[in-house]
């Protein structure tokens, strides 16, 4: 699985990632039993848009 997620800067990223996590959703799905070891491994790759990028 695959997400590409797009900010103006590192700090709108911060910000969003902060809110993100203390979503009470996000609270709840995080430690339902379902969902349990169902990520085994994280990378995070932050790229910068060329001119001709449509991102």
């Amino acid at each position: 699985l695959t997400y590409m997620i797009t900010f103006e800067n590192m700090e709108e990223r911060d910000k969003n990632w902060k809110a993100f996590g203390q979503d009470p959703d996000w609270q709840r799905m995080s430690k339902a039993p379902e969902f349990a070891n169902s990520v085994s491994k994280i990378y995070k790759t932050f790229l910068e848009p060329l001119p001709y990028s449509q991102v």
